[in-house]
Order: structure tokens, then C-alpha cells, then sequence
């Protein structure tokens, strides 16, 4: 994906690779991660 959104998910989701493997499951939507309580705290913080 390209654009916002795409940058967006790919920051989201390598973040889950190479800080903190025990957040941001949500490969393709956060939604999930709201859901069962695995947003990580960078993107918590952002809002």
C-alpha cells in the first residue's frame, strides 16, 4: 500500500518485529489490537 495509511501499517507492524514483539498483531488492521488490548504505547501515545 501506498500513501498515508500504507506507511501507517507498515511503521505499525515492523514495530511489532524489531521493539516490542508482544504488541501490534494487527498485520493489515490495528482494529484487532484495540480489540484484545495490544496497541502499543507509541501509538497510544499519539493521540
Amino acid at each position: 500500500m501506498k500513501g498515508r495509511v500504507g506507511r501507517f501499517l507498515k511503521e505499525y507492524h515492523l514495530r511489532h518485529h524489531y521493539n516490542d514483539a508482544n504488541t501490534a498483531f494487527g498485520v493489515s488492521n490495528p482494529l484487532w489490537d484495540y480489540v484484545f488490548a495490544t496497541v502499543p504505547n507509541h501509538t497510544k501515545n499519539k493521540k
